[in-house]
């Protein structure tokens, strides 16, 4: 959930803006990418998901969308969001370009990108490299927005416009005779924090880190009846399984 805050007083702002090491002169980097699913394993094009609830779920087609990826500093989250919004409207006020990423936050990559869910276990999606100011980094903030066409990976027949996460397949009851197919459509936007062992960036600490977003499949329908469970319901479970298989770790 987004929360909007009331911008301090412009002396205020100045201090929050002044209390950082110039992103250039640190010439720190980072970079992020998206593995592909670890698990299940990928056999004949599909991955085969066996739930808590007794179905084997069919993926025969899946797409996952990325609209950013941000740093988050340890300590105080209430500072980093009021430092947050002074960069970006000191970027209003006088416009500067970032190296290695867009956006107006040396520690944002405003970068979508769509992931393939059947993309072998092996690999993996850069989204760029970030230059942020020296600084302790506990985490990472990945944001899921639907895709606009313009995102790294999107499928050459555009079925990902306006969507976030896209599955295809069957689902089959132990008693059941028979698969039945299925679409889940979702077109939400979420943000998930990922937390990781702390990286010191600075002259005293690390110069470079690499981090990598992995994921894995096997619990996406858990707790889920598929038989009896409506649409909407079937939907948030999966996207709340989704969030939580997500980790974040150094590659």
């Amino acid at each position: 959930m987004r929360v909007l805050l009331a911008l301090p007083a412009l002396p205020a702002l100045a201090l929050i803006l002044g209390c950082g090491t110039s992103t250039e002169e640190a010439g720190l980097s980072v970079s992020v990418s998206l593995a592909a699913p670890s698990s299940p394993a990928l056999e004949g094009g599909v991955r085969t998901i066996r739930t808590d609830l007794g179905y084997e779920v069919r993926i025969e087609r899946g797409y996952l969308a990325t609209g950013s990826v941000g740093l988050l500093p340890c300590g105080d989250q209430h500072h980093h969001h009021l430092q947050e919004l002074g960069s970006r409207l000191l970027e209003l006020l006088v416009p500067k370009a970032y190296a290695h990423h867009t956006g107006g936050s040396p520690i944002e990559l405003a970068v979508g990108a769509v992931e393939s869910l059947l993309a072998p276990s092996d690999a993996w999606i850069a989204l760029g490299s970030l230059a942020p100011p020296p600084d302790r980094y506990c985490g990472l903030r990945l944001t899921a927005s639907p895709a606009d066409g313009s995102n790294i990976g999107h499928p050459a027949d555009g079925e990902m416009q306006g969507r976030t996460l896209r599955l295809e397949g069957t689902y089959q009851h132990d008693d059941a005779a028979e698969p039945t197919p299925f679409t889940l459509d979702a077109a939400v936007s979420f943000d998930v924090d990922l937390h990781f062992e702390a990286i010191d960036l600075g002259p005293a600490g690390d110069q470079t880190a690499s981090l990598s977003i992995r994921k894995a499949l096997d619990t996406w329908f858990d707790g889920i009846d598929l038989e009896a469970d409506d649409d909407d319901a079937i939907r948030a479970a999966v996207l709340s399984n989704l969030q939580a298989s997500l980790i974040a770790s150094r590659r």
